[in-house]
């Protein structure tokens, strides 16, 4: 049964579930030839979290406590605070959200010990932000096993750009494998032209491969005039769905 965890708001003050933690059962297992574990992050519900994923201020992540070996290396602030912070006052947010996540992965790979691991993260819109910090953070600390390596790759749905260059090739180092999954028409497709323009400049990166899907394609979504649905994961999900029955 998956594991889930919450994180504190302020404005609110009440926990919000952000997501979970789950481990492939036997039969998947055997199908993957490993024993994987997932960390899923859901999407922007609240407006505090719309609050949070405007703010534009980097922060170095050991300002949060997370290990990080190159100072040098800065991620978006706003999604530093939901992913380590906690209140005392709280029933379960006692632990961060950084902190049940990691505790939950490390009793899975005592657990699992004697067999192959490997450790998957996934998270749509915010969601998809918070999956690339938790992997920066895990890859890190690096939770492997004595003289094996637990490989790490993540799945982005609409996922925003989370830390600085430093950041990107810091991971790709570490070779974490990262596939975000883009609408065409989405803003974040649209800015790439000025990132290129911009060089180094750009306060923002990327990590990764990338598929970029368009709504324009697919028959049932073609029509599709409302803009908010752009970035909706049952609207990647169905393009990827297209993708694979009548590939372009």
């Amino acid at each position: 049964m998956p594991h889930s965890f919450n994180w504190p708001s302020n404005l609110s003050h009440q926990a919000n579930w952000i997501g979970y933690v789950a481990v492939s059962n036997d039969e998947y297992s055997a199908h993957l030839g490993c024993r994987d574990i997932t960390i899923a992050w859901r999407e922007t519900t609240k407006v505090v979290e719309m609050i949070t994923d405007i703010m534009d201020l980097q922060r170095p992540a050991r300002d949060y406590n997370m290990t990080s070996r190159d100072p040098t290396i800065k991620i978006e602030a706003g999604l530093l605070n939901i992913y380590t912070r906690k209140h005392d006052q709280c029933n379960v947010c006692k632990l961060s959200a950084r902190e049940q996540v990691l505790n939950e992965v490390k009793r899975l790979i005592d657990r699992y010990s004697n067999e192959e691991l490997s450790i998957t993260i996934a998270g749509h819109s915010l969601g998809g932000g918070l999956a690339m910090v938790s992997t920066y953070d895990i890859a890190e600390i690096g939770l492997d096993l004595p003289g094996r390596v637990i490989p790490l790759c993540v799945f982005s749905f609409s996922g925003p750009r989370v830390g600085n260059i430093r950041f990107k090739q810091w991971l790709e180092t570490l070779g974490v494998k990262v596939l975000r999954v883009v609408n065409k028409h989405d803003f974040e497709v649209q800015t790439k032209l000025i990132q290129k323009l911009g060089d180094y400049c750009w306060s923002y990166w990327h990590v990764g491969e990338e598929i970029i899907l368009d709504h324009k394609i697919s028959p049932s979504l073609k029509e599709m005039h409302n803009l908010t649905c752009i970035t909706d994961l049952e609207v990647h999900l169905d393009l990827l769905n297209w993708l694979v029955l009548f590939p372009f």
